[in-house]
């Protein structure tokens, strides 16, 4: 796992055709129309470490992993003593990856294709924490956005990708929605 600032962070989107507004805690297709579904994000830890794998194994992924970035853009809520145990296991969880134990909103890490179940354990740690988050594998045919609002977004440019990915994920009851939010 390899850290990612926020200038390489924007960098590695940007190759992607993404940008990271600052108004908002998910990237953006850089002029182009997005397709979206929505799930909830489950409840119970076992069903989160499930949820987890689907989505990063959307797509191309299906065939293996071959990697991806991620960033938290959300992490410290509600500023009470609730967000300190979640922090505090993030950062024992980044130690044990070699990484800094200090992160900030929009600090990214790039996940090789050797580290998939790091990946999972990872993003189940933010499903679990309640953070916005963010998930773009390295061919950058969709992005996953988690929120601290109990759903997720898998967001692409290409209305077939949405198509297989409501497929792929049918357990987890997705909704397709449309260039402007709406429900398809």
């Amino acid at each position: 796992m390899v850290e990612l600032p926020q200038p390489e962070l924007q960098a590695w989107c940007a190759k992607r055709r993404l940008e990271l507004p600052e108004d908002s805690v998910r990237p953006r297709y850089l002029g182009r129309p997005e397709f979206r579904l929505e799930m909830d994000i489950p409840q119970g830890c076992s069903a989160v470490y499930m949820f987890a794998e689907s989505v990063i194994r959307l797509g191309p992924e299906q065939d293996g992993y071959f990697g991806s970035a991620f960033w938290v853009s959300n992490f410290d809520l509600f500023g009470t003593m609730s967000d300190k145990p979640p922090i505090r296991m993030f950062r024992q969880l980044l130690l044990s990856y070699g990484c800094r134990p200090a992160f900030d909103d929009r600090m990214g890490w790039l996940l090789d294709p050797t580290e998939y179940l790091d990946h999972v354990v990872l993003l189940a740690a933010i499903l679990l924490a309640g953070w916005d988050a963010n998930m773009v594998p390295v061919h950058g045919g969709h992005f996953v956005h988690i929120s601290h609002d109990d759903y997720c977004h898998v967001v692409s440019t290409d209305q077939g990708v949405i198509a297989k990915a409501v497929e792929d994920l049918s357990g987890w009851n997705p909704r397709v929605m449309g260039p402007d939010g709406d429900r398809m």
